[in-house]
């Protein structure tokens, strides 16, 4: 038994977070290396192997890797640090610094420095064990919906047809299902972890199981920008709070949100339409599939070279968002749009479309996983 599996039992048996697996889960789901999570964080690709194999570092470490990540953690309370949350746990029960060391197994001075923030992610742990007790990684924000499993949820017939409408037939499915009715030259199923393999193909279509949408988002982004792949077409929730849209999707592909909400097929039982909103991602598409894809969707399209907003360097000087003199601007494209440039449907404005009850997700915890 290996050093990394002692620890990870006495830390089951002793009821304490384990932060080397929360990291590590988090990573790979997030479709990142460690190399390009140290990078992220801005740390040493030594120290991120570190935290993964044997939840060693600083309290300090641990906040640059889960926000790189962007991990945050049920039944803490609200706080912008762990040493904030340290604190306000302990003030709640009325102990004293030297209580808590005494329940948790620590000295005193190792509770100052870390309700200071320069105590080690151990002393956290074991301090957490005592205060919070069921705290816990935050679940991806995935669920079932109906029944079956929530990974087998595949994209319907006339769908499809749009799809090869819009990039002509399918050289790839990289998350493959024998029971999914995508026509493609090449699968790769499950077993053959699309992750891991090169998308050498003209067109790829991606309806990921949304389990993993961070990490085949970073795979299809890769794959697409390294030139493996002309043209991926990718089928995605709604999620533009997290880091995959962001660093991933926005400024490399066309984004087009799709009006109202999805139907989608189960296995052996009846189709279901999916309670969030749905997007596609195209990289690589050409004005001609930018073109069929608004005549056949009914959509909002977001432009591959849509102006980003924070700060920017712009003629060697920086600037705020909207202090800068944007090099392209954002006109947002309506697939019912008339010759004269006017909306058909003034309803369908980016701001309505995207905050319509009946048309986005309401609950930000929970969120459902389909495959192609």
């Amino acid at each position: 038994m290996s050093y990394a599996d002692t620890i990870r039992i006495k830390l089951l048996i002793q009821n304490v977070m384990d932060f080397a697996a929360a990291i590590r889960d988090a990573r790979t789901s997030s479709g990142l290396t460690q190399s390009e999570l140290a990078q992220k964080a801005g740390v040493s690709l030594h120290a991120v192997w570190e935290i993964e194999s044997r939840g060693n570092g600083s309290v300090a470490l641990l906040t640059s890797v889960c926000a790189a990540l962007d991990l945050r953690f049920a039944g803490l309370p609200r706080g912008t640090t762990f040493a904030e949350q340290v604190r306000i746990l302990r003030t709640r029960r009325g102990w004293s610094q030297e209580r808590l060391a005494g329940r948790a197994g620590v000295s005193i001075p190792a509770i100052v420095r870390l309700e200071r923030g320069n105590a080690r992610i151990a002393t956290l742990s074991a301090v957490l064990s005592v205060l919070a007790p069921k705290a816990r990684a935050r679940k991806p924000e995935i669920a079932n919906w109906g029944q079956g499993s929530r990974d087998e949820r595949f994209t319907s017939a006339d769908f499809l047809e749009k799809v090869v409408s819009v990039i002509g037939p399918i050289s790839l499915d990289p998350c493959g299902h024998r029971q999914s009715k995508v026509v493609a030259d090449r699968y790769l199923f499950v077993e053959d972890d699309g992750l891991g393999q090169p998308w050498v193909a003209d067109s790829v279509y991606v309806n990921p199981p949304y389990s993993a949408t961070g990490a085949f988002v970073r795979k299809a982004h890769r794959e697409w920008e390294e030139g493996r792949c002309k043209v991926v077409f990718a089928l995605l929730p709604v999620q533009t709070h997290h880091l995959w849209f962001h660093e991933a999707v926005v400024g490399s592909a066309d984004v087009f949100f799709l009006k109202g909400k999805l139907t989608f097929d189960r296995l052996g039982q009846p189709n279901t339409r999916a309670p969030f909103a749905n997007l596609i991602a195209l990289y690589g598409g050409d004005e001609a599939m930018i073109e069929r894809l608004l005549a056949i969707f009914d959509c909002v399209h977001l432009p591959r070279m849509a102006t980003l907003g924070g700060k920017r360097e712009i003629d060697g000087s920086t600037t705020e968002g909207s202090e800068a003199k944007h090099k392209t601007k954002y006109e947002p494209k309506y697939a019912d749009q008339d010759p004269s440039g006017e909306a058909n449907h003034p309803q369908r404005n980016p701001e309505t479309l995207l905050h319509d009850p009946d048309n986005c997700q309401q609950d930000d915890d929970a969120y459902w996983g389909l495959c192609a």
